[in-house]
């Protein structure tokens, strides 16, 4: 009988101990993971024989902390599977069982399911694809078994959030809310971007929260965002928040006094470029002062000209400095009346 417990880093291919599992010294234990924390529970216990304590590990604390019982009889030999945000251990042993149990972390609690198909036997093998859970093999005494059975949660409508607002907005940040679904769901995506570009970012929100801040945003620029809950095998519903405009100062400001600004596209020509490269578009007439600049994929200014005052027709070769790194750039032209935007990239 052990307690020890390891981590294993695929990616460096090694094994990591971590703080020993929080019950007795135990064997045949049955376990499952939901989101990042992990859940191990029952089994035969060196001091107490069959047990049915339960415990939770975080990987953010390296700790482990006790949890309500397994919800059915003292066992080994008990088959664990995660589905969504919720929890399964079923079959064991003694005697040979069946029963089949929920684990809802939320509320800490135990809900008896329908009984896994089959015979009662222990040894069993689960996992989860998706929204179904599988659970199959094992035996029965000396009896080795090989039926394999589906198990199917009950319907769960995935909601997304609504009463989305914008809280606060800064020359490169903007501070978002919304109200949490009457359902349960495993997280929240958010997708965001410069109103008339193509390009776009996804942040994921995994803890339930009701407000997230972007990050990376271009001052002056009018973005458009929408949100959707993420659920077990479910198709994304999205739903859009009011368009929102940066600051130019670093001032923030509320979504009361938000205002607009203009896009559209221009024609750049190589693009990709090694940082040379033609724009050619028409301006406004009015000969207004105009800055050419250009921002990282972070939001942070790394280039800036003074055009002048220019208006009209446009056609001017640009050549950047030598120091910027490869990647994907904004190249904007900011005007009294017109803030214009477009996407290069830069590949030397």
């Amino acid at each position: 009988w052990y307690k020890d417990f390891w981590e294993y880093d695929a990616a460096a291919d090694k094994w990591t101990q971590k703080a020993d599992y929080g019950g007795d010294p135990s064997t045949n234990v049955s376990c499952f993971a939901i989101g990042d924390k992990g859940y191990i529970g029952t089994g035969y216990s060196a001091n107490r024989g069959w047990v049915k304590d339960f415990w939770e590990y975080s990987t953010a604390t390296d700790t482990w902390t006790r949890k309500a019982d397994f919800g059915g009889s003292a066992r080994e030999y008990a088959a664990g599977l995660s589905i969504g945000n919720k929890g399964y251990i079923g079959t064991g042993y003694p005697p040979n069982l069946s029963d089949f149990w929920e684990y809802d972390p939320a509320a800490n609690t135990w809900t008896r399911k329908a009984d896994v198909g089959g015979p009662a036997r222990a040894y069993t093998v689960a996992f989860s694809i998706g929204s179904k859970g599988y659970m199959g093999t094992g035996a029965i005494g000396t009896t080795n078994l090989k039926d394999f059975w589906e198990y199917t949660t009950e319907t769960i409508v995935c909601l997304p959030p609504s009463s989305l607002v914008v809280v606060k907005v800064t020359d490169s940040t903007a501070k978002v809310s919304w109200t949490l679904p009457a359902s349960a769901v495993e997280g929240l995506v958010i997708r965001y971007g410069a109103v008339g570009s193509s390009v776009s970012t996804n942040k994921v929100v995994r803890l339930i929260s009701s407000s997230a801040t972007l990050k990376g945003l271009l001052p002056n620029t009018n973005y458009r965002w929408k949100l959707s809950s993420l659920c077990a095998d479910s198709v994304l519903t999205w739903v859009a928040g009011t368009n929102f405009t940066t600051t130019g100062s670093g001032v923030a400001t509320s979504s009361s006094d938000l205002n607009i600004t203009i896009n559209k596209e221009m024609l750049i020509r190589p693009n990709p470029n090694k940082g040379n490269f033609t724009i050619q578009l028409h301006l406004p007439e009015a000969q207004v002062a105009t800055m050419f600049m250009l921002y990282n994929n972070l939001g942070t200014k790394v280039w800036q000209q003074d055009a002048g005052k220019i208006g009209g027709a446009l056609h001017r070769n640009i050549v950047l400095t030598n120091e910027l790194a490869n990647g994907i750039y904004q190249f904007v032209i900011q005007r009294t009346d017109v803030r214009l935007m477009q996407k290069i990239v830069i590949r030397k």
